[in-house]
């Protein structure tokens, strides 16, 4: 796993993009920030009152000269011709969902909404908030301004690893009670995540209580449909690499020998108890599956990932550490870096 994030970090450092962390005067965050900046991960971008941010990163013990010369510190407080800019922007954007020019205006004070807007001007290219704030509060403003990819629902993962062990975990954060389609559609998401991010051969397994058919149940049966739809999609997209299984529970999808016992005449497409893509029936079993694992199984929990958005921005937990804050960075660039290749190809193909 570890060879796995250094190939990220290095792909990061090929093309540092632009990186704005709104919680500027949040340990974690400026520790973070540092660090970046001195791996040359990204160019990071804090937003804020500079003497205030540099006041708290003295009393931290990190370098301000350092943090001036080398971290963009912006103060949206006064950027009054900007704000006004970007809240007419907002207003033409939201109007019709009842946004008007005075809540427009009131909203880039909040320095997410700006973050954001400075993203979808072409000013910054990922935004990472969550340490101090909600989940909610990081994503309402990207909903709003960012949006999703027409063809593809918002959703989230976090990267789960110990030693050289690693899952993804979705959704775990974002949809509350996804419908069978939208189940589908996050397990086909989460695959082309651990593809492109981090050139993983994906094995999925769809969640459930129940393991192929052991429980008859409206949850159970909604797990199995759930795995037909998101085979129909690997099909339609040419991911034939990819194997899916499901419904399955926990331990059949993750060890070899109990899938062999509970998952009578498995075929060739089935996962054989190898999944490395877990994707959970709803966000309340995910959420409390990755806590879980983390603080007793002692894993380490990056993200919430995002995917499907129109640009690269992540929440983080609010139990994160600078480590994780690190990562995400990482991260965030490449999905940033991709995001522009994605742009440009389609601009040659119009």
């Amino acid at each position: 796993m570890k060879q796995l994030l250094t190939v990220l970090e290095a792909q990061a450092k090929q093309h540092p993009q632009r990186i704005v962390y709104p919680e500027s005067t949040e340990p974690r965050i400026l520790k973070a920030v540092y660090q970046v900046a001195k791996q040359g991960l990204a160019h990071p971008l804090l937003l804020g009152k500079k003497e205030t941010i540099l006041a708290v990163a003295r009393n931290l013990g990190l370098s301000d000269l350092f943090l001036e010369s080398h971290v963009k510190i912006i103060n949206p407080a006064e950027e009054t011709a900007l704000r006004e800019v970007f809240a007419e922007k907002l207003f033409t954007l939201r109007k019709k969902k009842g946004m008007t020019p005075s809540l427009a205006r009131k909203l880039m004070q909040d320095p997410l909404y700006f973050a954001t807007m400075l993203v979808y001007a072409g000013d910054a290219d990922g935004v990472i908030s969550g340490a101090i704030h909600p989940t909610a509060h990081t994503f309402r403003p990207a909903l709003q301004i960012l949006r999703t990819n027409k063809k593809q629902r918002m959703s989230a993962f976090f990267l789960m690893k110990h030693g050289q062990e690693f899952y993804l975990f979705a959704d775990c954060s974002v949809n509350i009670t996804p419908s069978e389609q939208e189940l589908a559609e996050i397990a086909v998401l989460t695959v082309q995540s651990a593809q492109t991010l981090f050139g993983l051969r994906a094995t999925i397994a769809m969640l459930s209580f129940s393991t192929h058919g052991s429980t008859d149940h409206p949850l159970a049966e909604k797990m199995r449909k759930a795995t037909a739809i998101a085979r129909k999609l690997l099909k339609k997209y040419k991911m034939h690499d990819v194997k899916i299984d499901g419904e399955l529970q926990a331990d059949a999808a993750l060890i070899p020998e109990i899938h062999a016992i509970k998952a009578h005449g498995a075929s060739k497409d089935h996962i054989h108890g190898r999944a490395n893509i877990l994707i959970f029936p709803n966000l309340e079993s995910a959420n409390i599956a990755y806590k879980l694992v983390e603080w007793l199984g002692h894993y380490e929990a990056i993200g919430p990932i995002t995917q499907g958005l129109g640009a690269a921005m992540n929440d983080l937990s609010r139990g994160c550490t600078v480590s994780d804050i690190v990562e995400v960075t990482a991260i965030t660039a490449v999905q940033a870096q991709l995001y522009k290749q994605q742009k440009q190809h389609k601009g040659r193909t119009a």
